[in-house]
């Protein structure tokens, strides 16, 4: 009689208990595929911006210093196999100079120009607030930033501000150009969309290729003359005109003649 008593469910609500339990299953398992990706680059992201928040300056520096060796040592790898087409070890110390000015120099700055003068001075509050934004950027700010930086770097190299100013006569009307190309556009999203705090995180990323490209501009010598040619030059002297006469062929003459004849007429 009790096993009597013991009714199997209904095949319907098997069927229905079935399919719970199969979603169950299935939401289960994204969720653990998801605990294992997304927490962990959430957590690390959560980190940075608590870092951010207590220690807004420290936090941009050292990522743009870090960013800004790694763009170095790329751009080392890639002048090495398409430039010079020479394998080289790693040169260290201008690495060190390069990520120097930018953790002690550009970023913190750069830092005290988005979070604090531009808001003061140019908030972007309509369409035509974020072109005059841009605008004030690509000239002021852009002179600004890359003179600081072609001087900033003869000083780490140990040259002293006279090599600086010829460093920054030669390099910065290029530079200026070649910024002109890339960050407009790149600004215009960190303006208008990016929140205030994470623009120096935005323009690191940006930077990556911006500093490669600085590096190797700092890097590249200026073209020279031939030595022949150089040779040649200096050794050169003034001579007077009596001397010329003195040693004029009989083409000269012909020449000198004409021309005097042609000065009377």
């Amino acid at each position: 009689f009790f096993f009597l008593m013991i009714r199997r469910p209904p095949r319907s609500t098997q069927g229905v208990s079935s399919a719970a339990s199969d979603v169950y299953k299935r939401q289960v398992s994204t969720q653990s595929t998801w605990d294992i990706f997304l927490p962990k680059s959430m957590k690390v992201f959560g980190k940075y911006v608590t870092l951010l928040e207590k220690y807004p300056l420290a936090t941009k520096s050292i990522t743009g210093a870090v960013i800004a060796s790694i763009s170095d040592i790329i751009c080392q790898k890639l002048d090495q196999k398409y430039v010079s087409k020479k394998e080289a070890p790693i040169d260290w110390m201008r690495n060190l100079r390069f990520t120097g000015i930018n953790l002690l120099l550009i970023c913190p700055l750069y830092h005290y120009y988005t979070a604090r003068l531009l808001p003061a001075i140019l908030p972007v509050t309509t369409k035509m607030s974020l072109v005059r934004k841009l605008a004030f950027d690509q000239t002021a700010g852009a002179t600004f930033f890359i003179s600081l930086f072609f001087v900033g770097m003869s000083f780490f190299e140990g040259k002293g501000l006279n090599n600086g100013i010829e460093n920054w006569k030669q390099k910065f009307w290029y530079s200026l150009k070649m910024n002109w190309l890339l960050w407009p556009a790149a600004n215009g999203i960190n303006f208008g969309l990016i929140p205030i705090k994470f623009q120096v995180l935005y323009f690191n990323f940006i930077s990556i290729f911006w500093n490669m490209f600085l590096s190797y501009v700092q890097n590249t010598p200026k073209p020279k003359a031939p030595q022949s040619f150089t040779n040649n030059y200096q050794s050169l002297s003034p001579v007077s005109y009596t001397h010329l006469r003195a040693h004029e062929t009989r083409e000269d003459l012909v020449c000198r003649l004409l021309l005097e004849k042609k000065k009377k007429n």
